[in-house]
């Protein structure tokens, strides 16, 4: 079984991304396509993309997101250089107005 997914050149560097749910969802979308078109089926032929995933023998998209992610997680978490201290590091002064943007560490 493959433990990439059909797509994998689109995350290229996505152990650094915090995606967003407009993100993902166009990540799944493109790879149920992609999967849809190697197996030469349509959505008119109803088979599910589970089916398909199985058939081909490759893992949804976003698991592999999150194994990459967890992956890159434990590198720097066992990284002794400046790295830990710029991840923890405080920044001084106020943020912008209106709702942040998700940050790398509450990604799920």
């Amino acid at each position: 079984m493959f433990t990439a997914c059909v797509g994998s050149t689109m995350l290229h560097g996505s152990e650094t991304w915090a995606p967003n749910a407009l993100d993902l969802q166009r990540l799944r979308r493109n790879d149920r396509s992609m999967i849809r078109w190697i197996c030469g089926t349509k959505l008119d032929d109803d088979i599910s993309t589970a089916v398909l995933h199985q058939k081909l023998g490759v893992v949804d998209i976003t698991s592999v997101l999150r194994t990459r992610r967890l992956r890159w997680f434990v590198h720097v978490q066992r990284a002794s250089s400046c790295i830990n201290s710029v991840t923890r590091m405080k920044i001084p002064g106020r943020r912008g107005r209106g709702r942040p943007r998700k940050t790398w560490s509450e990604c799920e």
